[in-house]
């Protein structure tokens, strides 16, 4: 004879309390999804629309990712612990007038941001606690950088830059990167002069120096490799305003900067 079966008590409530908890984590997964899909809906909208006020209007959008971190947490605290940003490219050199003309730049070249800490409730706009950017600066930005900065200086209707560089007769056409010797060739009209520097960051400034300044046989005046170098320092500090420049070097086709910076106003970066 078979014993009879003895039904245990509770058994029914637990398979309802299994059912209730994979219920609310499908939702939560579900919420944290469409969360984190919003979010990156709104920076890369957010991104192409600081990219047309520059004048750099561009289709691309940045790869955004944030981490292991849940999303659903920073709707409590108001902060999301990690935000990793690839933005593409919106660099545009123009001479507007012409081959010859002024040169123009507007956008930025690609870089790589690390974001921790990024405060969402500032009222002036999302505050990072920290910020890592890692950028390349090509050759061609760094030349447009320099010819801008010699137009400018040459158009201020003064007797300086060693007298207008003999009205103009001498100009940077070509900077190479020589990652051998973490140097930059600036070159100046078409190959009949050159002049080397070396870049590098010091007390979070990017520091010039030049190594080899000749001019037609003739040391070049210090006020023109004074132009150069403040034209490099300006373009590193218009991609990190208000950030240090931690570490530079020469690499193939242009100069690699890694900057960082504590509590800065991501509305207000270049």
């Amino acid at each position: 004879m078979s014993s009879p079966v003895i039904k245990k008590r509770g058994s029914g409530w637990w398979k309802i309390l299994i059912g209730v908890v994979l219920a609310l984590f499908v939702i939560l997964l579900v919420a944290e999804v469409a969360l984190r899909m919003f979010v990156t809906r709104e920076l890369e909208s957010d991104f192409v629309e600081q990219s047309a006020a520059t004048g750099a209007a561009t289709d691309e959008t940045p790869e955004i990712g944030f981490g292991p971190a849940p999303l659903l947490l920073s709707i409590a605290t108001g902060t999301i612990p990690t935000v990793n940003m690839s933005t593409p490219s919106t660099l545009r050199i123009t001479h507007p007038d012409g081959a010859g003309s002024e040169v123009d730049i507007s956008g930025m070249p690609a870089s790589d941001i690390r974001i921790t800490d990024l405060a969402l409730r500032n009222p002036d706009g999302p505050i990072a606690g920290h910020v890592v950017v890692e950028t390349d600066i090509s050759d061609d930005m760094m030349l447009a950088q320099v010819q801008a900065a010699m137009q400018e200086q040459t158009g201020a209707g003064d007797d300086g830059l060693a007298a207008a560089l003999l009205q103009n007769l001498v100009k940077v056409t070509d900077i190479t990167a020589v990652p051998e010797s973490g140097t930059l060739d600036i070159e100046f009209t078409d190959g009949a002069a050159h002049v080397v520097i070396r870049p590098s960051a010091v007390d979070g400034q990017l520091q010039i120096e030049a190594t080899e300044t000749r001019l037609f046989g003739f040391a070049l005046p210090g006020e023109v490799t004074g132009v150069i170098s403040n034209a490099l320092r300006s373009g590193a500090a218009d991609i990190g305003d208000g950030m240090n420049v931690d570490a530079v070097s020469v690499r193939p086709n242009g100069m690699h900067l890694e900057l960082s910076g504590d509590d800065i106003n991501l509305n207000e970066m270049g």
